[in-house]
């Protein structure tokens, strides 16, 4: 049951891509097979994650990205950042994970699918909530 549900998740997930391409699927399922057989996420499973999920990376990201007129953090902060990320994780609850690695956004292509499986990895749970929702509780938060 629970293959299915991942299944079913991976090809959502494509979709929301325009990418129902046997080899998307794949890749997300590949990059959720890695993703999960690790005790914990350092730099090089990151880094390594981003390659297997989509067929456009090559690692870091190495242009700068510009999401809805918001330039997001410079290509040379990339690798420190994940570093940051990597060493904190455990002081930082599943969506404070997922609002930094998203925030650093650090492919060219996969960045989303690779969180919501981190997220899924943290919390047992597919329901990764809207960036906007979970910037908002973060900011909001006491």
């Amino acid at each position: 049951m629970v293959e299915l549900k991942l299944l079913a998740h991976a090809i959502a997930s494509c979709s929301h891509q325009k990418d129902l391409s046997i080899d998307s699927v794949t890749r997300y399922l590949d990059t959720y097979e890695y993703l999960m057989e690790s005790n914990h996420i350092s730099w090089h499973i990151l880094y390594h994650a981003g390659m297997r999920i989509s067929s456009k990376n090559n690692g870091w990201r190495e242009l700068p990205v510009t999401i809805n007129n918001v330039t997001l953090l410079p290509v040379e902060f990339v690798d420190r950042q994940i570093e940051l990320l990597v060493e904190n994780q455990f002081d930082l609850t599943p969506e404070e994970f997922f609002i930094h690695f998203e925030d650093i956004h650090p492919y060219n292509d996969g960045n989303g699918r690779v969180g919501e499986i981190l997220f899924y990895r943290r919390t047992g749970t597919w329901d990764v909530p809207s960036m906007r929702e979970l910037q908002w509780n973060y900011i909001s938060s006491p």
